[in-house]
């Protein structure tokens, strides 16, 4: 591929994918699978289309094993795991998305999870909302229709309407192959973009490419014609081709042949007294490869192919790819190796720890300044890389364990977390950071020999729990650091003496957001802030309390507290909905198929508004239930008008008055009242032809499932009125249920956390 000594290749779009199939150039095992928006993916080939140069590409000589790149966006990342290969070829530094883009509409598979790509032949005439030439739409295994485009954001597209989504729904069931099937069931050679007027796929466009002009003016003009049928199946009013589109997407894919890409030749060497250089794309200006990209690729180069086939054996594991990317398994086991360095050699006298919070390459090329440590530090990486006589790694019985240790499991792991939270991407809801993740993998490398006992496991479900349900800046890096030596220090995982360190020092409960706002009414009728902070998780009594002020006193009563709470509490029904079937495409994205659901629609307690909500029903209902709750502040005629307004406004939406549900029941019982909602009856009607129809069987379960202590069960049936006629009484009674659901919620955590 580079001749001459020459760093710098220019190869042509055609040639680029011959490489990939014969694997010339390949995509390296730690990297990650494709994280791009399916609006990039549009961008990409729009620009790619107008004839737009692209940045350039990194490689670097390829070690050992690396993945097959044009299987690499399969769910199973393990199957397209290659055998070593003789002859030379380079691993891909950097470019990966847009290389998997391009390489996935030239073979593109309908099992594949990542996008189908369309070109609208008979677009609006309009301009794009995104500036595009072409009306490019995407269709994925979680959005076989695809999206709608209108906007806003890099090219961040907005799903369909759950109106839009109902109606594609009812169509499908006259469709014999496709009735009953839920959207993530479809391969995607049976959709279609349900937006575009003429949509024909750009994998049959490319397939033209070879002909003349005006051949393939006609090709394109036939293709359009021949989906008439199947439009006509799924989407609303299709149009024939337009002749002056088709003219310009011709010219388009013909110009295909003529696109050119710079790549450029990285030598990363595994000379220990050479610094890891930094180098920059050709184009963007000059942007830079990250230090932590750098740092991992200088790894895996440094630990050739013991280190490759680990993460081939990690990433073979069905378990493991639910829970975090190779690169942070790259990360942790390094944070893990070099602490090990630094204590096991009585030749080196400075015991203060390499941290290597943050993996980067300068980090690296100051432990390679000390021989003994760095020698070290390869020797524990290559020691927990080691593949055994079954085919496993160290690393990767580890990360099993990990794995099994933090799951739900209603007989053996009960105060586990459901497979749904563990694999949210949002560090705010539960997905397994550096504070969390380091410290527990820890605890399973050190003592892989000697399995955790039950009161182990339970301290690491309490520091999960604890960690990202309350603590709202969970990356604070001294914390971080602290935590990782307590438990290294013990040589096993303690939450009481996390718990002890957080209790003693008042500027890290700051720091960390462990505090709450109060909210009160001041002399003058205003409300105002009061901010406390804690030496202990604040008791349930305490947190109604507050939960009533933010809820009267201020617009804000949505709680991340609660909603992390709540999916904690529903875990039995999340495992039971989906811990058993395939839904993996739909857990990182925006078409997961769970969605919060009101337990009373907002739309039944707003409706005749200004008839049976007015301000004295409301003040009157707050009256009746603050005999319930003690400490809570005189409301006053200036407060009655400030609570009746912020109660109308946000109460409806309040968390503790969600439930984690399908989405096909969402959109099919909203408005229902809440006793129809439960009864067993109503909610199979509902799911069926549903993959999860028979999942449904015990009402009690549902109840249950929804978190609803079965004390209050009959003050929640009694919502929303059957008139809607909301008085008084009624509204007393809906605040007092969302209240003691609200402290049900948290109650389950303080009592699991304080170990009661």
């Amino acid at each position: 591929m580079f001749k001459d000594g020459n760093n710098f290749q220019q190869i042509g779009l055609f040639d680029l994918v011959k490489e990939l199939e014969e694997e010339v150039i390949k995509l390296p095992l730690y990297q990650r699978d494709a994280i791009w928006t399916d609006g990039r993916n549009c961008a990409l080939w729009d620009s790619l289309l107008r004839g737009f140069p692209l940045p350039s590409f990194l490689v670097t000589k390829g070690p050992g094993i690396s993945r097959n790149l044009q299987t690499s966006s399969q769910p199973h990342r393990g199957e397209s795991i290659q055998k070593e290969k003789e002859n030379d070829y380079y691993d891909l530094l950097d470019g990966q998305q847009r290389v998997i883009a391009i390489d996935s509409v030239f073979k593109f598979d309908p099992k594949s999870s990542i996008s189908r790509l369309w070109v609208d032949l008979a677009p609006k005439k309009e301009e794009h909302p995104f500036k595009f030439k072409f009306w490019i739409h995407a269709c994925t295994k979680v959005f076989p229709f695809g999206f709608s485009l209108s906007t806003s954001g890099e090219h961040d597209f907005a799903p369909l309407t759950d109106h839009e989504t109902t109606e594609i729904w009812r169509i499908l069931q006259e469709n014999v192959e496709l009735k009953g099937k839920e959207f993530y069931q479809i391969s995607l050679d049976k959709s279609l973009p349900h937006k575009a007027s003429c949509p024909v796929p750009l994998d049959e466009l490319i397939k033209m490419s070879i002909n003349p002009l005006e051949k393939l003016e006609k090709s394109i003009m036939d293709l359009g014609n021949k989906g008439v049928e199947k439009k006509n199946k799924l989407i609303k009013n299709p149009q024939k081709p337009d002749p002056g589109v088709v003219k310009q997407v011709a010219n388009a894919i013909n110009g295909l042949s003529r696109c050119q890409f710079i790549f450029q030749l990285i030598q990363l060497s595994d000379d220990e007294d050479e610094e890891i250089t930094f180098f920059e794309r050709i184009g963007r200006g000059g942007i830079q490869i990250t230090q932590r990209q750098l740092a991992v690729s200088k790894l895996m180069i440094l630990l050739g192919k013991e280190g490759n086939d680990a993460i081939a054996s990690f990433q073979r594991s069905e378990k493991l790819l639910h829970l975090l990317d190779t690169e942070d398994v790259i990360h942790g086991v390094s944070r893990i190796a070099i602490y090990n360095a630094n204590n096991d050699d009585n030749n080196v006298t400075d015991k203060q720890h390499e941290e290597l919070l943050e993996l980067s390459s300068t980090r690296l090329k100051k432990i390679q300044k000390n021989r003994i440590i760095w020698e070290k530090f390869v020797e524990f990486l290559k020691k927990y890389c080691k593949i055994n006589d079954k085919g496993r790694s160290l690393l990767q019985i580890a990360f099993e364990a990990l794995y099994d240790s933090l799951r739900f499991d209603k007989h053996e792991n009960r105060n586990g977390f459901s497979l749904v939270q563990l694999a949210q991407s949002d560090n705010k809801h539960g997905r397994i950071i550096p504070l969390t993740l380091h410290p527990l993998l820890f605890c399973f490398l050190v003592n892989s020999d000697r399995p955790l006992n039950h009161e182990q496991r339970e301290d690491m479900l309490r520091w999960l729990l604890f960690v990202n349900g309350f603590i709202d800046k969970p990356m604070h890096e001294r914390f971080n650091k602290e935590v990782f030596r307590l438990v290294t220090d013990n040589k096993k995982f303690i939450f009481s003496k996390i718990n002890e360190f957080i209790a003693s020092e008042e500027q890290i409960r700051k720091e960390l957001g462990f505090s709450f706002d109060q909210p009160e009414i001041d002399k003058d009728g205003t409300i105002i802030q009061k901010k406390c902070s804690f030496n202990e998780i604040p008791d349930p009594e305490f947190v109604s309390n507050l939960g009533f002020r933010r809820l009267v006193l201020q617009d804000w009563p949505s709680s991340q507290l609660n909603n992390f709470l709540l999916m904690w509490n529903q875990r039995e029904a999340l495992e039971h909905f989906y811990g058993e079937i395939d839904y993996r495409p739909a857990l990182y994205s925006k078409g997961r198929p769970f969605d919060a659901d009101h337990v009373v629609a907002r739309s039944r307690f707003l409706y005749n508004y200004g008839e049976g909500i007015n301000n004295k029903a409301v003040k009157d209902g707050i009256d009746l239930i603050i005999k319930e709750f003690r400490e809570i502040p005189s409301i006053g005629s200036k407060g009655g008008r400030l609570t009746a307004n912020c109660l109308r406004k946000y109460f409806p939406n309040m968390i503790a008055n969600y439930r984690y549900w399908p989405k096909r029941l969402n959109r099919y019982d909203q408005n229902k009242s809440v006793e129809e909602k439960f009864e067993i009856g109503h909610v199979k009607k509902g799911v069926e032809g549903h993959p999860l129809n028979d999942k449904f069987d015990d009402e009690n379960l549902l109840w249950k499932w929804s978190s609803i202590p079965p004390e209050d069960r009959e003050m929640w049936k009694l919502l929303p009125p059957k008139d809607n006629k909301w008085d008084s009484e009624l509204i007393g009674k809906f605040i007092l249920a969302i209240l003691k659901r609200d402290r049900f919620l948290y109650r389950e955590a303080y009592d699991f956390i304080n170990n009661r």
